[in-house]
């Protein structure tokens, strides 16, 4: 995985390759509440155009807090409980899978006290990722991991 972060260090850029080939790459952006969660807005709807004409698969899970994670299959139902619920959001993701590639975009609270909100953009082509070692969960785990 290779890591280029802004002079500022609000802005993260993540690439994962393998065999000389990039299969995924992640924008991280570091900021406060409010243009955290516009970041993960804008983010989701870059997808939405990127998946226009395509047939993915749609997921997405929005957290309260300690175990209050719902979970969506559906996009519009997603947006109208996050309207709702916005103030109280602790974490989102929103994914758009197809056979070959991942689109997601999320939002994550602080870590620690004095961590920044972060929301991010993330793509992985699945068709490009190394045999065996493609597993959604870890990659995405990986990508979306703050990094200090």
């Amino acid at each position: 995985m290779y890591i280029f972060k802004s002079d500022s260090q609000t802005s993260q850029y993540m690439v994962l390759e393998s065999n000389d080939t990039v299969f995924a790459s992640a924008y991280l952006q570091d900021a406060i509440r409010v243009n955290a969660l516009t970041g993960f807005e804008k983010f989701s709807q870059e997808c939405i155009t990127y998946m226009t004409g395509k047939t993915p698969i749609y997921s997405g899970d929005i957290n309260l807090g300690l175990f209050e994670t719902t979970e969506f299959n559906n996009h519009q139902e997603f947006v109208s409980f996050y309207a709702a619920n916005k103030a109280e959001i602790e974490s989102s993701t929103e994914e758009w899978v197809t056979p070959a590639e991942i689109v997601s975009s999320t939002f994550s609270s602080p870590e620690e006290i004095n961590d920044p909100f972060q929301s991010s953009l993330v793509y992985i082509d699945k068709t490009r990722s190394p045999e065996g070692l493609f597993d959604k969960k870890a990659i995405s785990k990986a990508l979306f991991h703050k990094v200090k």
